[in-house]
């Protein structure tokens, strides 16, 4: 059953397909278009040319409890989708100047984008001192190393759901210090960390999605083959090779005489990807409905004018959120009766409530908003915002379980339970009576981050 989902395999074959039956298209019209100019003029005469075809491909793939279902269109399902993808592209009339590369499949270079907060450039002593503070050992390729502005960050088990570590090390500092730490003791798991570490990374990560994940290094990384048992990379050999077999139906020259004096040559333009993936922390499809998910957002562009032409690969987490629609009517179902729970939940004086209130409405809007848990139509949110009170910056962190639907003219949000389902998860605003900080924060990023580097060390990319 697990394989099933490979019908993906032959989706490069469909490209080419496709892109040949444009061109067979034009050669039907140019022979059509020769047959009426040869007809008495008292007839009449046309010649036409179809000169460009946008082409769309949608796929869904679903697990149900019996099986895998793979789909030609997009589905209307509570359930968390496997794999979501759409390929764009245009069969159109060629540049004056042809690329010389075309016709050679093997002249494909892919690159694949690191995420501009990994740590490309630490040295050695650095990696040392922070694996000697997560007990990584003398193995530095266990670790998974960030950069957050002169502050290296290392963690180590991050997929681990009992044990897991990281630590940061200051510019100049002779020491790593451990920020977080999740481990067993004899009441249940114990989790520490500093929200402030988290907090910034979580800015770098905004700052990476509002650019559309497309800032970060370029790694030139090998083509994958179709036979290659890991998924990411039969996923990136699809769509490699469909990208291939469409520039490669179209025809350089036409057998017959009198088509290659009518007809133009044509070429591929705009070739984009975009597959939505449902992984489990180890990196593998999660095809069950029980599987601890995250999902990853695989963003390809092809550009014809490189010499070799390029396949530039993306990745970002779909559920990442700020701006649009769908953040807008999340941050407006915290308004109302929603901060005044809040405010209840947070502590503070009642004193403070009218600022609290002029605060929340000032800073809410601009909230960054991720999903940290899937359980049917509803989802766990986390909001995160900041703004100045009493001149300090100060940050909010707060949970809320809503329900997200989708109709023609946007998307409805509703607040599970009204404002039972939320709670402020952490605030650094002084005069709060919260407890220890919600996990929910390091559990998404440790969570992202590792999906990250399964990827991007399948690659070559570290």
């Amino acid at each position: 059953m697990a394989d099933q989902w490979y019908s993906i395999d032959e989706l490069p074959d469909t490209h080419g397909t496709l892109v040949a039956s444009v061109i067979a298209a034009n050669t039907s019209l140019a022979r059509f278009g020769v047959s009426q100019v040869r007809r008495p003029p008292a007839a009449g005469s046309y010649f036409g040319l179809m000169r460009s075809a946008k082409i769309h491909i949608q796929i869904s793939v679903m697990a149900t409890q019996e099986k895998v279902v793979f789909l030609f269109f997009k589905v209307g399902s509570t359930q968390e989708l496997v794999l979501e993808m759409q390929i764009d592209f245009e069969v159109k009339v060629a540049d004056p100047m042809p690329n010389a590369f075309l016709g050679d499949p093997s002249q494909i270079n892919l690159f694949l984008r690191i995420p501009p907060f990994f740590a490309t450039d630490i040295d050695v002593a650095s990696q040392q001192l922070l694996a000697s503070a997560v007990g990584g050992g003398k193995d530095l390729s266990k670790l998974v190393f960030l950069s957050l502005g002169q502050t290296y960050i290392a963690g180590v088990r991050l997929d681990d759901p009992d044990l897991a570590c990281v630590a940061r090390l200051e510019p100049g500092s002779s020491k790593a210090v451990v920020c977080y730490q999740r481990g067993l003791s004899v009441t249940g798991q114990v989790i520490r960390y500093e929200p402030q570490t988290f907090l910034r990374l979580m800015d770098q990560v905004a700052a990476w999605a509002r650019s559309g994940y497309t800032t970060g290094p370029l790694r030139l990384t090998a083509i994958p083959t179709s036979t290659d048992p890991r998924p990411a990379a039969r996923i990136l050999a699809a769509l490699a090779s469909s990208w291939s077999k469409a520039r490669n139906a179209c025809p350089r020259e036409y057998q017959d005489a009198l088509i290659q004096d009518l007809l133009p040559v044509f070429q591929i333009d705009g070739f984009r990807g975009e597959i939505v993936l449902r992984l489990k922390q180890d990196g593998t499809l999660a095809e069950k409905e029980s599987d601890d998910a995250f999902r990853l957002r695989l963003s390809a562009l092809a550009e014809e004018a490189a010499h070799p032409p390029a396949l530039k690969v993306s990745l970002g987490p779909p559920d990442f959120l700020v701006s649009g629609d769908l953040h807008d009517q999340l941050v407006a179902a915290l308004q109302g009766d929603a901060m005044s729970h809040l405010f209840a939940n947070s502590g503070l004086p009642g004193a403070d409530a009218g600022r609290f209130a002029q605060w929340f409405a000032a800073n809410a809007k601009n909230a960054t908003v991720f999903r940290t848990v899937k359980d049917g139509d509803k989802d766990t949110d986390v909001f995160v915002f900041s703004g100045l009170w009493d001149g300090v910056e100060r940050t909010a962190v707060v949970a809320a379980t809503v329900a997200v639907t989708s109709t023609e003219s946007g998307f409805q949000v509703k607040l599970i339970g009204d404002t039972a389902s939320m709670a402020m998860a952490y605030t650094d605003i002084p005069g709060t009576k919260l407890g220890d900080p919600d996990p929910l924060l390091p559990r998404y990023f440790l969570t992202l981050l590792n999906q990250l580097s399964v990827w991007v060390r399948a690659f070559g990319g570290e």
